[in-house]
């Protein structure tokens, strides 16, 4: 079997187009900002709501300049929500004496740690990426 390229995304049509055409090259912006938006959450969970204001200045400054970054800003924002609602869940059931809310605390740091890492590298490479779990509140 030959090995297949994965197929990157226009966002602002959402076609498929092969990764070695000539009419769909992003520039080296596009990528970065795409994954300063995945990152900016990752850091912004050491200051409050850090998380979520990371994702969403990065998004309010870029989504009209770049629809690349406009795509990977509204799925970075869409997960940094869901993280802080787990945040605010598990912390409940932490005060209810329940174990369960300390799995839920430990499950929802590592999830707000490792999928917006896997999310910046393939933003690096120009590749669309969807969160797992995450609540579409931005479309």
């Amino acid at each position: 079997m030959s090995e297949q390229k994965p197929i990157r995304y226009t966002h602002a049509a959402f076609r498929k187009k092969e990764p070695d055409a000539d009419e769909f090259r992003l520039s080296e912006a596009e990528t970065l900002w795409a994954t300063i938006a995945h990152m900016a959450g990752v850091v912004g969970l050491l200051l409050p709501l850090g998380n979520v204001l990371g994702p969403l200045i990065v998004w309010l400054i870029k989504r009209h300049q770049m629809d690349f970054v406009d795509a990977h800003g509204k799925e970075a924002l869409n997960f940094q929500l869901t993280v802080l609602i787990g945040f605010v869940v598990s912390i409940a059931a932490v005060f209810a004496a329940s174990i369960l809310g300390v799995i839920l605390l430990l499950l929802t740091g590592l999830a707000a740690l490792i999928y917006p890492i896997i999310a910046a590298l393939r933003a690096n490479n120009g590749e669309h990426y969807e969160y797992p779990y995450a609540l579409r509140l931005l479309k």
